[in-house]
C-alpha cells in the first residue's frame, strides 16, 4: 500500500439519525429501531402479523444491533424474496442512526445482524454496518 492510499480521505458514511442520536447508548438505538417497525408495521411496509425483536449486544469486540423478525406469510420465497425485501428494509431502517468512516470500514458505530424467518422456508440473514443511498 502506497502512502497515498493510505492517506486518502475518503469521507463517511452518515446516516440521516446519526447526529440526533449520537450521544445515545446502543440499547437507546435499539429502543429507537423498535418504535420506527412499528411505524412502518403500521404503515403496512411490514406484514401486519410480523413480530420483531430488536435487541443491543455490546459483549464483543464491536458493538452489534441484533434483529429478529418472523411473520408466518404463506407465500414462497423463491417467487416473491419475501424475506430477503425485509432483511433490506430493516437494514436500511437501521442505517439511518450509523457511521461508518470510510478510511476505516471496520470500526462503525455498530454492526447489524438481522435474521428474518417467514412462514416454514423463507428466510434470509444480513451481517454488516451500513447502506446509504442517494
Amino acid at each position: 500500500m502506497s502512502t497515498d492510499t493510505a492517506t486518502t480521505n475518503r469521507g463517511r458514511l452518515t446516516g440521516d439519525h446519526h447526529a440526533d442520536t449520537a450521544d445515545l447508548t446502543l440499547e437507546e438505538i435499539a429502543a429507537r429501531l423498535t418504535e420506527d417497525l412499528r411505524s412502518v408495521q403500521g404503515d403496512g411496509m411490514l406484514p401486519a402479523e410480523a413480530a420483531f425483536r430488536v435487541t443491543a449486544d455490546d459483549t464483543g469486540d464491536e458493538p452489534v444491533l441484533r434483529v429478529t423478525l418472523t411473520c408466518d406469510t404463506d407465500i414462497s420465497d423463491a417467487i416473491s424474496g419475501i424475506a430477503a425485501h425485509l432483511v433490506a428494509q430493516v437494514f436500511q431502517l437501521a442505517s439511518h442512526y450509523n457511521e461508518v468512516d470510510l478510511d476505516q470500514p471496520g470500526d462503525p458505530r455498530f454492526l447489524q445482524h438481522i435474521h428474518v424467518k417467514c412462514g416454514d422456508s423463507a428466510e434470509a440473514t444480513l451481517v454488516g454496518a451500513m447502506v446509504q443511498t442517494a
